[in-house]
């Protein structure tokens, strides 16, 4: 739904509805942790519904949300929290039981494969493939130009392809 207003309260929920799990898997793939991923989420929709009025194109409300989650993660990073070392990286996505259950071989080797890949080309890729943005849209969240988003994704396109061909041959 578009906004039809700034103060557009019923469109502005449903728009947060939409795209709280998108949001939420985002945040998990940076952090790699469950509870810090929804802590990080629910940060992230109270900032976004406190700022409303900043928006200025509903259309491009999930790139703008997606930027104040990678704005959150961020100051999370920054902040240092009950003795935690500051993060300069995202740890490796670690994954629950359930998802051991049901992952296949492959699957996990792919999600490890991505982990390994520099923060950047994992963002690309995560808000490419998993929240399926546009160049576009990607290019405004993690504030850099369209052809860097473009770089960066066949960068890790071209690294995965690398480590499967090479699973493959050995």
């Amino acid at each position: 739904p578009a906004l039809r207003s700034r103060n557009d309260c019923s469109s502005m929920d449903e728009l947060i509805q939409e795209q709280c799990q998108p949001l939420y898997r985002f945040l998990l793939r940076l952090c790699g942790n469950d509870e810090l991923a929804n802590d990080l989420a629910q940060e992230s929709l109270v900032c976004a519904w406190q700022n409303r009025h900043q928006l200025r194109d509903s259309h491009n409300f999930r790139g703008w949300l997606f930027r104040i989650g990678l704005n959150v993660w961020r100051d999370h990073c920054r902040r240092p929290s009950r003795g935690e070392p500051l993060c300069e990286e995202p740890t490796s996505t670690e994954l629950t039981p359930e998802q051991h259950v049901t992952m296949s071989e492959m699957g996990q080797a792919v999600w490890e494969a991505i982990s390994k890949l520099p923060i950047r080309q994992k963002q690309v890729l995560h808000l490419r493939v998993i929240d399926q943005m546009e160049i576009s849209e990607i290019a405004a969240t993690l504030d850099i130009s369209s052809q860097l988003v473009r770089s960066n994704l066949s960068a890790a396109r071209k690294k995965l392809r690398a480590r499967f061909t090479n699973m493959n041959d050995g």
